[in-house]
Parts: structure tokens; sequence; C-alpha cells
């Protein structure tokens, strides 16, 4: 009915990457309004907010737990489509030679 959206979050995790716990800090510090990383604590409390009496009304809601990285607008460039048409899109090519067959 809910869903909490974490942003980038200071846990264990970060020691699966070699530059570990600096290059997250570092991209906290660059892509969120809170200029630093959310802690484990803080995404909990959010959870706990929708599981208590005080989020009982609450539905069909998004909670971005992320320090305001959601209004910093996208990390990465979306890249072109021009190679990713939608599923039966035959290209001209593709038309003239079917249609040539017949």
């Amino acid at each position: 009915r809910v869903c909490v959206v974490q942003g980038i979050i200071l846990s264990s995790g970060v020691e699966n990457y070699p530059s570990g716990a600096e290059m997250f800090e570092y991209a906290a510090e660059k892509a969120t309004a809170a200029k630093r990383m959310g802690s484990v604590e803080e995404v909990s409390a959010s959870v706990l907010y929708y599981l208590s009496p005080a989020g009982s009304y609450v539905t069909g809601d998004t909670m971005h737990v992320d320090g305001g990285w959601h209004l910093m607008g996208p990390l990465l460039d979306v890249p072109p489509h021009e190679n990713n048409h939608p599923y039966g899109y035959a290209s001209e090519c593709q038309m003239k030679a079917v249609t040539s067959v017949f």
C-alpha cells in the first residue's frame, strides 16, 4: 500500500565497493539537498511511521527518504532510444523486404 524510496544510505553494503564509503559520501554531497548520506535509522524510522497507528490512513503513497536526491534531477543521462523499438515494430527496410516477397 505504500513505498519507501531510500537514497544514498550509509550501511554495511558500502563495504562491497572498492572505494567504499568515500565514493558514496562524495556522491551524496553532490547529488542530495542534505549534502550527506542518510542512515539506516532514518529509513527505519520512516518505515515505522507507516507501520504505526499514525500511518494507518496512508495508502498509495511514496515517501522519499533520500535527503532531497529526487529534487536534484537525474544522476544519469537517458540514453537515446532509436534502437529500442516496441514489440512488433518493423523498420522501413524490414517492411520493404516483407512486402516485396508478396
